[in-house]
């Protein structure tokens, strides 16, 4: 089922969101698009925190390798990020930097080890304040097993 209305465009460290993403894309037929940075993250366990962190601290934001998008094209849009300091990651913050999506609806999601949505939403609200926020996700870790269904609820609480 393709629906070249919708968009799912994310970014993914560990992997978590971008499986999410997959589940979103599977369940609703979405186009699916990765945020890559261009200097890849370490694990913050690896001393990735550091960057991070100073990144949020110096109110940086990473390049990230160019990716082809039409905003216009799509009315709806799934955004992934892990929670990173309770807020979006830097490689979203870039995206959102280039793309506002001032057409479309934002539907939130994010994965974390913890943190919850936290302040993934009002952080998507200062990037793109003209855009219109749906219902947020948000997920532990790849959400192990219940993965698929809790997607799925999401989905069709939306009413799309």
């Amino acid at each position: 089922m393709a629906n070249s209305n919708i968009l799912i465009v994310f970014y993914s460290q560990t992997g978590n969101t971008k499986h999410i993403a997959e589940l979103i894309s599977e369940q609703t037929g979405g186009v699916l698009k990765e945020v890559k940075a261009e200097t890849p993250y370490k694990s913050l366990y690896l001393g990735g925190g550091n960057r991070v962190k100073k990144e949020r601290s110096e109110q940086t934001h990473p390049p990230i390798i160019p990716i082809q998008l039409e905003e216009s094209e799509f009315p709806i849009v799934f955004l992934g990020t892990p929670n990173w300091g309770n807020g979006i990651s830097h490689p979203i913050m870039t995206l959102l930097d280039q793309y506002h999506f001032e057409h479309a609806t934002i539907y939130p999601f994010c994965t974390h080890g913890g943190g919850g949505i936290a302040h993934v939403v009002s952080d998507i609200e200062k990037f793109c304040p003209q855009t219109k926020i749906g219902k947020s996700f948000d997920i532990y870790g790849d959400g192990g097993t219940s993965a698929k269904q809790a997607v799925a609820t999401w989905i069709k609480s939306l009413n799309l």
